[in-house]
């Protein structure tokens, strides 16, 4: 299944200058497939060592010497990594010290193309207490199945393309939103999407869902030494009831306080497995300038893992689609979180912001905010087009920026509002607002209309 990061990795090993990389992102996301099909389909001499299952004796000394390791792969391997070659560690997490020590590939051994790719690494590395070789290291992210991925997969490949080119006609619409209610379901992990793919039944797609619900929980032990494993495992299951919440301790665990809930939060954003959005006051450029860490919501790693926990099925998502979107908006927001939390690209850290005013008679909330071309853009999901947009109201009249998009299930439209009110019942306020209405399947060519 072709995964949009393999241009990133095949422009990263044929750089000239490359640092070693680190694919990060949560268990199951598809990144030890991704590598071995970027080495299979360009033809690269490739070194694999699973770190969870091999032994190597040069990994267990002190001080790690790359070239006793360089050796000892050449003695298993029958041949010695070249500069044409790829050389691959996955689950480096088991080895936190080689974490450390890639940075020396990069000063002593330049031409060598190395990779790593592991989970939970940031749990490991707050554990022993170990730090990135900063600016000796690159990073990509990896999150699961796009919607478009998810097309490409499937065979429809014209509609993937129809949306990623912004050619997207309206007689598609209907067909597109029907693709999109399976993807509701099924979601991006890719395990899910091959069964789907093999002809499975929904029934099937969802035993496979509730595997990789079990496989995290099996990881949460590892996290015993900062937190009860069980009552993490409370957190991570209530966090797919609070989608679009602002946070809240109370609503997750009733037996744990507020310190123990922030700090099982914390470690579910570390693994990636929940995405943060964090307020800002979005006053100003850049959009971080004014964030607030303590005012934050949640969404879930996969919007069919989140459908698995919430127990709804694929009948239910299709026979109430619609007021799935307006009336119980979590599953369109957690649609347009788990694609828009890599709007800056792959190379930073997957985040999330958004707007609330939660004092006064004047409550408001944007759903999302996002900082392009030295303005920040506002982003609602689930209102009808013509409907009533309160909080966007109180936004612009507030923030004075201009452009906001709108994501719902009606067809592309863009039309000019503006908004009046009386201020503290003295002053006129008023303010001109450009709306991008898109249909939710749009999201991966957002940029196109900013």
């Amino acid at each position: 299944m072709k995964r949009f990061i393999e241009n990133d990795l095949l422009s990263w090993y044929q750089s000239t200058d490359r640092l070693p990389l680190i694919l990060r992102g949560p268990r199951q996301v598809g990144k030890t497939t991704t590598i071995r099909t970027v080495a299979k389909d360009n033809n690269i001499d490739f070194f694999e060592i699973n770190l969870e299952k091999e032994r190597y004796y040069s990994l267990t000394k002190f001080k790690i010497s790359i070239d006793d390791l360089l050796d000892e792969i050449e003695s298993k391997f029958k041949r010695r990594p070249t500069k044409n070659s790829l050389l691959f560690f996955d689950e480096i997490q088991e080895v936190p010290a080689l974490i450390e020590t890639l940075r020396f590939f990069y000063e002593d051994h330049k031409d060598l193309a190395v990779i790593a790719a592991g989970s939970l690494l940031e749990l490991v590395i707050k554990k022993e207490e170990i730090s990135f070789p900063v600016g000796r290291v690159r990073f990509l992210y990896m999150t699961p199945m796009t919607f478009c991925e998810f097309l490409l997969a499937i065979g429809e490949e014209k509609f993937s393309q129809a949306i990623l080119e912004n050619k997207v006609k309206e007689f598609m619409h209907n067909d597109l939103t029907k693709l999109l209610k399976k993807y509701f379901y099924i979601g991006g992990m890719p395990k899910v999407v091959l069964t789907f793919i093999e002809g499975k039944s929904f029934k099937e797609v969802r035993e496979v869902q509730t595997d990789i619900i079990e496989t995290y929980a099996a990881d949460f032990p590892k996290y015993a030494k900062r937190i009860d494993y069980k009552r993490i495992e409370r957190i991570f299951k209530q966090a797919a009831y609070q989608i679009g919440k602002k946070v809240k301790y109370q609503n997750f665990d009733s037996e744990s306080g507020a310190r123990e809930i922030k700090r099982g939060i914390e470690l579910l954003i570390d693994a990636m497995v929940i995405i943060p959005a964090i307020h800002s006051e979005c006053s100003g450029l850049p959009i971080d300038a004014s964030l607030s860490n303590s005012i934050y919501k949640l969404y879930f790693l996969d919007i069919g893992l989140m459908n698995a926990l919430q127990k709804f099925e694929y009948h239910f998502i299709d026979e109430h689609f619609d007021e799935l979107l307006l009336s119980k908006g979590v599953i369109a927001e957690q649609f347009i979180a788990q694609h828009l939390q890599q709007f800056y690209g792959n190379r930073q850290t997957p985040e999330l912001r958004y707007w609330l005013r939660d004092k006064g008679s004047s409550k408001a909330e944007i759903d999302f905010a996002i900082q392009i071309n030295q303005k920040i853009v506002p982003i609602e999901v689930k209102a009808e087009k013509g409907g009533k947009l309160k909080s966007l109201m109180v936004f612009a009249l507030e923030k004075k920026w201009n452009q906001a998009i709108v994501f719902n299930n009606n067809f592309i439209n863009k039309y000019k509002s503006t908004f009046i009110t009386n201020h503290l019942k003295k002053d006129v306020l008023t303010t001109d607002i450009e709306i991008q209405n898109l249909p939710l399947y749009m999201i991966e060519s957002i940029k196109e209309f900013l």
